[in-house]
């Protein structure tokens, strides 16, 4: 049986959620990339401002009812835009990986 896991590594310390689905998967790890980028639905562009020089570049989707209704595609997508963000942040790594229950 196929499952997601998401690994999280945060100051030095591990953390790690599992997850039945792909969708459940993508929308858990975006959820911990926006709360570490400290995004919030009625500051979409906090993440911008704080992390790069371009501030006309496309603001990413922050609110999360409209991220839970996008499809696995799109999710994936938006992780990748996010991820970007924190690609000089040492303290911070985040990463999706699909395993097998073994028995």
């Amino acid at each position: 049986m196929p499952i997601w896991v998401v690994m999280i590594r945060y100051d030095g310390e591990m953390q790690c959620t599992t997850h039945l689905t792909e969708k459940g998967c993508a929308i858990s790890a975006i959820e911990d990339v926006m709360d570490y980028l400290q995004v919030h639905a009625d500051d979409p562009d906090t993440h911008k401002t704080a992390y790069t020089a371009d501030e006309n570049e496309e603001s990413l989707p922050a609110d999360i009812e409209t991220i839970k209704g996008l499809d696995s595609k799109k999710l994936w997508s938006l992780f990748h835009n996010y991820v970007e963000y924190t690609w000089d942040h040492y303290e911070y790594e985040i990463e999706c990986v699909k395993t097998v229950v073994r028995g």
